[in-house]
């Protein structure tokens, strides 16, 4: 008979292990398993206010979590309005919008290797509020709101491309044939959004416009389609709605509508899981999440307890839970929002079904949260 030797016992009821029975032969064997190492949380701050980021860290399995780990292991802050992060191969890459920079920490020790200026990378006018970060094929992709996307080698930190995209462009994502989609956010004013689709083989950039497309913020790459958050648009002086957002889904060149709502109030209001779409609705009043399955095109709630004001929404690729960030209650809550935007926020912790796992403490404005994979090594007998 055999059985499972694992440093941590939590990790038997996070990650599924499949093993060949071979009942002729019962000597110890090794091999490796992945599993989740970390989550970090990047926290936007405050600028107006001058309370700078953060990026907070949590272990699944031992529950500990650092609210302010960048500062703590370096001995400066993150600066003004960190927006993004990612862990790609041994770094984790650090957006910071309000700073003009990418942030480059080695992801086992977090001390800073070297910082990216993307107006130096870029010009003073194309390398501008850096957005968003995607990795793929040994390369960095950022969005910022000078309308391009840089392409930086992860080995020199050297700038390969720029591509001239749309206004404001905020996510990406990459396409089954490999071409990267730009979401062109217009800064939310309606006056021209877009999708830029790159194609990186021979750097060529088309252009997609559509009436259903008015602020894209989120794109996702799920079953051959690229899904786009729609952002709600709003009258700048009163802050009513305008237009609704939704989820949009693009097929070669065509839109259609899937879900329309107030779905979107930030950028990071969606991801996704083995087909399956997970988003945040009215989400700084009453948050509830959504689910919507890219294969039947059904779409089912998760009544997820102990939200505030949801910022950003994400889920383990190996275990399947879902974590969403939150802004604390103020005191003085609105009509539009019960947040408050100087106090430190927090993350919740769920299972696949929807049920509350814990709670740990973020920095102020908790605004994208993302993992890092790696393998641990399993002895079986």
């Amino acid at each position: 008979m055999k059985k499972y030797l694992l440093s941590f016992a939590t990790l038997l009821c996070a990650t599924t292990l499949f093993v060949a029975c071979d009942e002729e032969n019962d000597a110890p064997k090794s091999h490796e398993v992945t599993i989740t190492e970390g989550i970090f949380v990047v926290n936007s701050g405050n600028s107006y206010n001058g309370i700078n980021g953060s990026l907070t860290t949590f272990s699944p399995y031992t529950g500990a979590s650092v609210t302010d780990a960048f500062a703590n292991t370096n001995g400066r802050s993150l600066g003004a309005t960190p927006n993004d992060g990612i862990a790609y191969g041994s770094k984790i890459y650090i957006v910071v919008d309000g700073e003009n920079r990418i942030e480059v920490l080695d992801a086992a020790t977090l001390k800073a290797v070297t910082p990216i200026s993307t107006v130096e990378l870029l010009g003073e006018s194309e390398g501008v509020n850096p957005r968003h970060v995607l990795a793929h094929d040994g390369r960095l992709y950022v969005s910022t709101y000078g309308g391009y996307v840089a392409a930086i080698d992860t080995t020199s930190y050297s700038l390969v491309a720029k591509y001239k995209v749309g206004a404001y462009p905020e996510g990406m994502a990459i396409a089954d044939d490999g071409k990267l989609w730009v979401a062109n956010s217009s800064y939310g004013d309606g006056q021209n959004p877009s999708l830029s689709i790159i194609d990186l083989g021979n750097g060529t950039v088309e252009t997609l416009q559509d009436e259903a497309i008015k602020n894209p913020s989120t794109l996702l790459a799920v079953n051959g389609s690229i899904y786009v958050m729609e952002g709600d648009l709003y009258d700048w002086s009163t802050w009513a709605v305008i237009s609704a957002g939704g989820l949009r889904k693009v097929t070669g060149k065509h839109v259609e509508r899937v879900i329309d709502g107030a779905m979107a109030m930030g950028a990071n209001q969606m991801a996704a899981k083995d087909g399956v779409i997970y988003m945040i609705k009215d989400a700084y009043l009453s948050p509830t999440c959504v689910k919507y399955d890219t294969a039947t095109g059904t779409t089912s709630e998760l009544q997820l307890q102990g939200l505030v004001a949801a910022n950003a929404i994400n889920v383990d690729p190996i275990t399947g839970e879902i974590y969403v960030l939150s802004y604390s209650q103020s005191a003085e809550v609105s009509d539009y929002t019960q947040a408050d935007y100087n106090a430190p926020g927090f993350a919740n912790r769920y299972n696949s079904f929807g049920e509350l796992v814990n709670t740990f403490p973020t920095g102020v404005g908790p605004t994208a949260i993302f993992f890092r994979q790696g393998q641990m090594k399993v002895t079986t007998e």
